[in-house]
């Protein structure tokens, strides 16, 4: 049976039989052209007439307008400082409970398998909920809090597991408390990742905002997505996108000059006076970092001080849960697609496929031309490129563009595989640039070309991260489709907004729970997949 599947190449490894291989590769392609079919449209040639009209309508702003931009910016800011901190903070013990390698089994599993429960939940379905319940800058907190926790708690629990940990056992043994250990050993070591991680996720829940608007959640994305709802009105977007798009590129550069000369680690210097020297940078950057926290933890008090925490319908909660899980098993035999919400996942499931196989041809196409392997010129142009394009709001690039394709949901994939692309490819292209220099120098010497040095060597040397990039993606890409289900993405995102909006729980529970239990069947088979890596089941449980 071995040698049917799999050809010996030493004592301890094994491959694939080339046909299995191929095989393999014929039935992934044959997924994909299915999927391209199923939801790619032609052009609309007399939809470019409307583009142009409405491209000009969106230069052409109401500047007599007040749009009380200092106030909804000022409110952005508070919510989406203070949630993504209490939500980093609470992803940190969560991260500490999942984490395979420091707790055992019995621990770690029921927590996992929380978490990924909780996050199976549609993030338009919480924010509802808490629209239901409290008032706006509440419920935005909410739900910035609800969100950063759950996906940190993923992102920082595989950071956890990938870090060394011989401190931390060996202190373990001498503190009465292991989460003491712990915060010593990790945490405290790896600092400057955790906060740059912080401060990477505090900007992409800025960029969160415009989406999450749609849901009715307040801030400076409510200006932009207000006009793009149901009238469009392009001459009153200009003005706030200008002034969000402003507000995250300083981000950005902030951040960029965090990275670079606050929290990039020093190496060490052997010459005495050079050892006084990166002291006395420490220091400094030390002082840096406590402001920095003062001012996170300012904004995030001064928010929460303000709240208004009156709930409006105390018994919301529970009516909605009740009916939220009274399935109609109706809609489950249904032939209909636009009923079935099994047949709606089959959708949902081609349209993220097409997503996904865009995102990662072009975030590895942007990758490879941004990196050292081009010009400075290049990549530096290619760079700020990415930046633009991840700081415009995905709705509005939806709004332009939807009149030139026939589908709304090829728009969709389009504007989301651009978005996410432009996202990834930075991450591919810190992959590439950390790949060996003088391996690279040397097959240039050689006289290989930069596709060859792609194909053959940035490739397999960072298929790990790719794998992860590629896992990461088909996620947010399912998620990503139910959110844009509003403008007609995914039938089963549109189902769920239309059921909350009529308040027919049980019908929102019935589609809901399927997606739900498709989420977390994905999840589990990667954290297995990730288990075995680990090779956590040859350990004792202890």
């Amino acid at each position: 049976m071995t040698s049917l599947f799999f050809y010996q190449i030493s004592d301890k490894q094994k491959r694939w039989n080339w046909y299995w291989k191929l095989a393999l590769a014929i039935i992934v392609l044959v997924v994909i052209i299915y999927s391209f079919i199923d939801n790619f449209s032609g052009f609309n040639v007399s939809g470019f007439r409307n583009f142009s009209r409405n491209f000009i309508r969106l230069f052409t702003p109401d500047t007599a307008r007040d749009y009380f931009l200092g106030s909804y910016l000022l409110q952005t800011i508070f919510y989406v400082v203070s949630g993504s901190i209490l939500g980093f903070v609470i992803a940190l013990w969560f991260s500490y409970l999942t984490a395979f390698k420091i707790q055992p089994l019995y621990i770690a599993l029921p927590t996992r398998l929380f978490t990924i429960f909780l996050r199976s939940f549609p993030v338009l379905v919480f924010a509802f909920l808490f629209n239901n319940l409290f008032n706006k800058q509440l419920t935005a907190t909410l739900t910035i809090t609800w969100f950063s926790w759950l996906w940190s708690t993923k992102y920082i629990t595989a950071f956890f597991e990938n870090s060394a940990l011989k401190q931390f056992f060996n202190q373990s043994s001498r503190y009465i408390h292991k989460f003491k250990a712990f915060w010593n050993t990790v945490v405290i070591s790896q600092a400057e990742r955790l906060w740059l991680f912080l401060l990477y996720s505090l900007e992409a829940n800025f960029r969160w905002t415009t989406v999450l608007s749609i849901a009715g959640i307040t801030g400076i994305g409510e200006l932009i997505a207000t006009p793009l709802g149901g009238t469009v009105q392009l001459n009153l977007v200009l003005i706030p996108m200008l002034t969000l798009i402003g507000f995250l590129l300083f981000l950005e550069a902030s951040v960029f000059l965090l990275t670079k000369f606050v929290l990039q680690k020093q190496s060490q210097a052997g010459d005495y006076f050079l050892q006084a020297k990166t002291l006395q940078k420490r220091k400094w950057k030390k002082v840096m970092i406590y402001i920095l926290a003062l001012v996170l933890a300012a904004f995030t008090l001064a928010n929460l001080v303000q709240l208004d925490y009156t709930v409006k319908a105390p018994g919301f909660v529970a009516d909605f849960f009740k009916q939220f899980f009274q399935t109609k098993t109706a809609f489950l035999i249904s032939e209909d697609a636009n009923i079935n919400p099994l047949l709606m996942l089959l959708k949902l499931t081609t349209q993220a496929i097409s997503l996904i196989t865009l995102v990662f041809v072009l975030a590895l196409l942007f990758g490879f031309l941004a990196s050292k392997l081009f010009s400075t010129i290049t990549s530096i142009s290619l760079k700020l490129l990415l930046l633009v394009i991840r700081v415009i709001p995905s709705v509005l690039l939806f709004r332009l563009f939807d009149p030139i394709i026939f589908r709304p949901e090829t728009t969709i994939i389009f504007v989301l595989a651009i978005h996410s692309a432009a996202s990834y490819g930075q991450l591919i292209t810190i992959n590439f640039d950390n790949a060996n220099e003088g391996v690279i120098n040397n097959m240039q010497n050689h006289g290989f070309s930069r596709f060859y040095i792609l194909w053959n060597y940035l490739i397999p040397t960072t298929k790990p991260q790719l794998l992860n990039t590629l896992s990461d993606s088909f996620d947010n890409a399912i998620r990503d489709l139910v959110v844009f289900g509003i403008f007609g993405s995914s039938i089963i995102g549109g189902r769920i907004n239309n059921f909350f909006e009529r308040a027919q729980y049980s019908e929102l529970g019935t589609i809901t729970l399927p997606l739900m239990v498709y989420l977390m069947v994905f999840e589990v088979i990667l954290m297995a997949v990730r288990l075995n890596k680990l090779k956590v089941w040859q350990r004792h449980l202890w």
